[in-house]
């Protein structure tokens, strides 16, 4: 399962994700895909914008984690956004995606 874990208040916000969603092998996982692109796709409009952030990642744990301290306006409605995207694929595959 991943687990993506949401940490927000008024000075930062974080979105972690870890795990295997265990739905499919490595490359025909649709969970895996989608959770991965969004996150991915995530971090590239953050850096398109030049927004002020940290992304770490470790292909071994696996896990993806994005930090942004003081947060700006389109900081927050890009990570809602990512929280709206992996909702929906939360809502469509429970056993193998989890919010917290």
């Amino acid at each position: 399962m991943i687990v993506c874990s949401v940490n927000k208040n008024d000075a930062l916000y974080e979105v972690e994700i870890k795990g295997h969603s265990g739905y499919e092998t490595i490359g025909k996982d649709i969970v895996c895909s989608s959770v991965s692109s969004s996150f991915i796709l995530t971090v590239n409009l953050l850096e398109k914008i030049n927004s002020n952030f940290n992304f770490r990642s470790d292909e071994n744990i696996p896990m993806m984690k994005v930090t942004i301290n003081n947060y700006t306006d389109i900081d927050e409605k890009i990570l809602d956004n990512l929280i709206e995207c992996l909702s929906d694929v939360s809502n469509q595959y429970p056993k193998y995606l989890k919010i917290k």
